[in-house]
């Protein structure tokens, strides 16, 4: 289970140690009617399914008031909830009103739409500028910006007097000051990156959210979850690890560290037991369970607050469930840190017969990702007498690991393939190497970029590119490099000319794809062609990256039509049969 979905589980924690009053065991109440033509509602991250009669009901568990997001066909609103209170809504393709309880206050929030659409406009087209200029003048604009909203709070609690409750003067005040401090605290990294000065955070910023983030009434607030997450993450920087140790990998001395900063920060049981759960489920995000289990469990041993203990139990219970029903080995380890093959057979299967297999390498911009995302692929392989390999590879940190690092772990998990075909039941003249976007960088590059160390070959028999990422001058993956590699030497495009074994290519691709732009696939199947090298490129209409229909952003997480996903897999396996891979 991916950190995002798990949060989908529950928006709102339950708080039993609090100097501020609450409401215990309440819930706040969404009652909406969706009229005209509106095709996506979601709440937070999670999607809302109206019912037939065009409604929707939800129950948020809540202690404490707070201001949720909800966004209609991308436009987003903020919508006021109180323990026990019932916020009405009527909502159309472009606009949202109000009734029931709070109407002044979502009306408020509803007003204030037109300043968020200014600042966010004045701050996209300012954002290099802003960020050259020096500090002092930098904190000036963002606070005058702050004081553009503190203004019209104030304004409007005048205007009605006491039909703006107090609760939700401070709940919106808050959520003001959060989102304005954190731009402060990002500061030196913008600056940093565009300028190519150095200057720490603001010291009396800093000093103001240490304060300020150890207020459990307020971690509904998705202002406060990103502002606390940036100071966080800008405490543990300052927090040295020992990296002498090298039986251990950076990322378990990361999160050992942070654990123990969060339990000295935090005075309430309840924060501390969110914050350590979060840096558990990022540890687990980055380096899977056969690397992290043992945070999580300690962690359910000791956690106070009963339902942030059941998330980790449910985050636990779905992680062991994924493990099941197919073999895992471990084909490396590094610094202690296992990679691990997730290996489905073809039923029946006789371990004395040998297979093709099918490698599959998982997207995710190279820092994202597990090998479940491609658990897909591998069971389709293995649906048409393959052995499908889910494989992890190491994601990239920033620090000591790069694509660089993920493309060794490319060639090495190839390498083990064939290196244990006997007692894997695979031929080892048949293998596939899979790769999805970020994934079919990793696979490509290797097989162009040769290097052949030992008895067995790290390239594959053929290969199978699905919205694969060629392009290695973007700034985004030259920005995941350390600092001297040289992008262009980790490109199949650049690197790619005649005399070399390059393995049948078949290339799946979304005509409008802006991750990785059809573009790219199109001169790599240019270049193969004016090689003489077997490539095939299949451009699917009316859908974008991964296959994500058009109409949708396909520039998060993927969002597949089933029908292009069948058409794109049956012309995968056409492409196996006529080279002789599949029968």
């Amino acid at each position: 289970m991916s950190k995002t979905s798990l949060t989908l589980l529950l928006f709102i924690f339950l708080f039993t140690s609090c100097q501020e009053s609450s409401t215990k065991n309440a819930s706040g109440t969404i009652a909406a009617k969706v009229g005209g033509n509106v095709n996506r509602i979601t709440l937070g991250e999670e999607q809302i399914s109206v019912n037939e009669e065009g409604s929707f009901i939800i129950k948020q568990a809540l202690d404490f008031s707070t201001i949720l997001r909800l966004n209609v066909d991308g436009e987003d609103y903020e919508i006021f909830l109180q323990p026990g209170s019932t916020v009405e809504l009527n909502i159309t393709a472009d606009s949202i009103s109000f009734l029931g309880d709070l109407v002044q206050e979502n009306q408020h929030l509803v007003s204030d739409r037109r300043i968020n659409k200014e600042v966010d406009k004045y701050l996209s087209d300012n954002w290099y500028t802003l960020h050259r200029k020096a500090e002092d003048d930098f904190i000036h604009i963002i606070d005058s910006i702050r004081g553009v909203y503190l203004s019209s709070l104030e304004q409007r609690k005048a205007d009605l007097g006491n039909a703006l409750s107090d609760d939700f003067v401070k709940v919106n005040r808050a959520s003001v000051e959060y989102s304005f401090d954190r731009l402060l605290i990002r500061y030196p990294e913008w600056h940093h990156r565009f300028t190519g000065q150095k200057v720490a955070p603001n010291s009396e910023v800093m000093k103001k959210l240490e304060y300020s983030i150890d207020r459990p009434e307020f971690l509904s607030l998705e202002t406060y979850k990103k502002c606390a997450n940036t100071w966080l993450g800008l405490k543990m920087r300052e927090q040295r690890v020992d990296e002498k140790d090298q039986s251990i990998y950076l990322g378990q001395m990361q999160t050992q560290s942070a654990l123990s900063f969060v339990a000295q920060q935090f005075r309430n049981p309840a924060l501390k037991d969110y914050w350590s759960f979060q840096f558990i489920q990022d540890h687990l995000e980055q380096y899977t369970w056969i690397n992290g289990n043992k945070f999580l469990q300690d962690f359910i041993s000791n956690c106070q607050t009963d339902r942030i203990c059941e998330q980790a139990k449910a985050l636990e219970a779905e992680l062991l469930a994924a493990r099941k029903g197919h073999e895992i080995q471990v084909y490396k380890s590094e610094k202690g840190l296992q990679l691990e093959a997730h290996i489905f057979k073809p039923e029946p299967f006789d371990s004395n017969s040998s297979y093709p297999a099918l490698a599959a390498f998982h997207g995710g911009g190279w820092m994202a990702g597990h090998a479940d995302w491609t658990f897909g692929s591998a069971k389709h392989a293995a649906e048409n007498g393959m052995i499908g390999i889910a494989v992890e590879y190491r994601l990239s940190n920033r620090a000591d690991i790069t694509p660089v690092e993920a493309m060794e772990d490319t060639r090495d998990a190839i390498r083990w393939i064939r290196t244990h075909s006997k007692s894997l039941s695979i031929d080892k003249n048949r293998i596939v190497g899979k790769g999805l976007s970020a994934g079919g960088h990793l696979i490509s590059s290797i097989s162009v970029l040769q290097e052949e160390e030992g008895e067995e070959s790290s390239v594959p028999n053929a290969l199978v590119l699905v919205s694969p990422a060629i392009d290695t001058q973007e700034g985004y993956f030259k920005s995941l490099l350390q600092e001297g590699t040289d992008a262009s030497g980790l490109s199949a495009l650049e690197n790619l000319q005649s005399g070399q074994q390059i393995p049948p290519t078949l290339i799946l691709q979304g005509r409008t794809d802006r991750v990785t732009p059809t573009s790219f696939a199109e001169q790599f199947k240019q270049k193969m062609d004016s090689l003489n090298y077997d490539c095939q490129l299949k451009v699917y209409e009316n859908c974008g990256h991964i296959f994500t229909p058009s109409h949708l952003d396909d520039t998060g997480m993927p969002m597949p039509d089933p029908e292009i996903s069948k058409l794109a897999f049956e012309e995968q396996v056409m492409f196996l049969k006529e080279r002789n891979f599949i029968r």
